[in-house]
C-alpha cells in the first residue's frame, strides 16, 4: 500500500475509534473500520453489519472527516438515527454541539431523546417543518392537487 493512503487510513481510523468511544461509552463495542486500497475500499465494523452499527459508523466516519479535513460541513438525514440506540443518539447530538465546522440533521422527534440532547437540538434549530403550512414553500410537494 503506498504511503499517503496507509496515512490516510490510519488517521481515520484512529479517528474513528476515539469518536466510537464517545459515542458508545468506554466499552469494548468494535469502531467502524475503513481499509484503503489503489482501486477499492472496506468500510465495516467488524463482527456487527447491523443497520444501527452500519448507520452509526457513517456518522462517526463523516464527523472524523470533518475533524480530520477542511470539509467544512456535513448532512446527516433522519433515516440515519432511526435505527440507533437512544442513549448512542444522545451521544451523537453532544458529539455534534462539540463541533465549530456546521452539521446540518434532519430529525423527525426529539421526545424519545435526552433533556440534554433535546436542549442542544432546540438551542441550535434553524428551521422547523411540518404539515398544515409549515412545510418548505408553503405546501407539500407530494399532495394531490384539488379540483
Amino acid at each position: 500500500m503506498n504511503t499517503e493512503l496507509a496515512e490516510v487510513q490510519h488517521s481515520l481510523n484512529t479517528e474513528m475509534a476515539s469518536l466510537n468511544e464517545q459515542v458508545c461509552g468506554p466499552s469494548s463495542f468494535q469502531p467502524p473500520r475503513i481499509e484503503l486500497k489503489p482501486t477499492r475500499y472496506n468500510f465495516e465494523t467488524i463482527n456487527d453489519q447491523g443497520t444501527g452499527t452500519s448507520f452509526k459508523g457513517l456518522i462517526i466516519f463523516d464527523q472524523a472527516c470533518l475533524d480530520l479535513t477542511r470539509l467544512p460541513f456535513f448532512v446527516h438525514d433522519s433515516l440515519l438515527f432511526s435505527n440507533i440506540e437512544i442513549d448512542r443518539r444522545n451521544r451523537i447530538i453532544e458529539m455534534y454541539a462539540q463541533e465549530t465546522k456546521q452539521i446540518f440533521i434532519s430529525i423527525d422527534s426529539i421526545e424519545v431523546l435526552s433533556k440534554k440532547a433535546q436542549e442542544i437540538i432546540r438551542e441550535n434549530t434553524v428551521l422547523t417543518l411540518e404539515r398544515g403550512g409549515k412545510e418548505l414553500l408553503g405546501r407539500s410537494w407530494n399532495e394531490q392537487a384539488t379540483k
